[in-house]
């Protein structure tokens, strides 16, 4: 990767008449790496909205995992240091230190972390508080997303916000790490709750706060919705990519 970098990339760079960025923090790494600001649009990842129309009823991953706990905390993603999933399960024993009816639910393949995670969670006595389930897909991934009370994206860095919007347009609440390009996404359209990484007490008292006032937590829950299902749709995505085209085309016929 470096080498293609040095030979490649940093020239593909400089001789771009635009370049994409996804946030902020995306505009501030190009600059980082050379090109001029006014050669980078803005344009936000848009979401396959109809993906979303009709979702399975609640209740179902409950009864396929046998989940009685009143409340779940769910995590979406691949089991990876770089995820902030040690940072959430320990902020997770920190809340079941205060409440004893809430189950952490992990959704993913094994990156090479779990057996750190494994540990933590028997060094706790959590085992019978953490759920892994591997990787789910289609309704099964919906299903886990509609069943939760809460999403969890702690990671150190995340340059997306997939998973929390995919969250939002099933309804359930989200919380995200702070000073990543997901968490700028969150924060422009007040999508969810930010902590800040390597906080246990915030992230605890957070997740804690969501539980505890579901009412405000789903209000600002539904109105990303309608902003994310108004603005970020695949259709309105096509649209800003054809205006920079048009506007490009229009430049080099000048």
């Amino acid at each position: 990767r470096w080498l293609f970098d040095v030979i490649f990339g940093y020239r593909i760079l400089r001789d771009a008449r635009k370049v994409i960025a996804e946030t902020e923090i995306g505009i501030n790494e190009f600059e980082e790496l050379g090109v001029n600001k006014e050669k980078i649009a803005l344009i936000t990842p848009s979401f396959a909205i109809e993906e979303f129309s009709q979702l399975p009823s609640p209740g179902q991953f409950r009864e396929r995992y046998n989940v009685k706990e009143k409340s779940i905390v769910l995590f979406l993603g691949r089991i990876h240091w770089i995820k902030g999933l040690g940072f959430l399960v320990e902020s997770f024993y920190e809340l079941t230190k205060a409440r004893d009816d809430v189950i952490l639910v992990i959704v993913g393949n094994d990156d090479g972390y779990k057996p750190i995670l494994d540990k933590l969670i028997k060094e706790w006595n959590l085992s019978d508080k953490v759920l892994f389930t591997g990787f789910l897909s289609g309704v099964d991934k919906l299903s886990a997303l509609v069943d939760a009370d809460v999403i969890a994206q702690t990671s150190v860095y995340e340059q997306g916000t997939g998973v929390p919007f995919e969250a939002i347009l099933c309804g359930t609440p989200i919380i995200v790490s702070k000073n990543t390009s997901a968490s700028e996404n969150v924060r422009k359209i007040d999508a969810g709750y930010l902590v800040e990484y390597g906080n246990k007490n915030e992230l605890k008292d957070t997740i804690q706060y969501v539980l505890d006032n579901p009412a405000e937590a789903k209000s600002k829950t539904q109105k990303a919705k309608e902003h994310i299902k108004s603005s970020l749709s695949l259709e309105k995505g096509i649209e800003k990519y054809e205006e920079l085209y048009k506007e490009l085309s229009e430049d080099g016929e000048k």
